[in-house]
């Protein structure tokens, strides 16, 4: 795994972590992994970001 890659993947695991519930953190690991068991990091990062958007509009009073 690159550098970039990996960059990638660890930011989206912390924007879960983070904002997600645990639920969306395994919804997102098994719609990334793919048939042949590979991760596509790309898909695992715009689930992270869709759930951090989630958490904003869900609570609009939070900074």
């Amino acid at each position: 795994m690159s550098d970039r890659t990996f960059a990638t993947y660890w930011r989206a695991y912390q924007l879960l972590a983070l904002y997600g519930a645990d639920g969306e953190q395994r919804a997102a690991v098994a719609a990334s992994t793919r048939p042949n068991g590979s991760f596509n990091v790309s898909k695992y990062a715009k689930m992270a970001d869709a759930a951090v958007m989630r958490y904003v509009l869900d609570h609009p009073d939070e900074e």
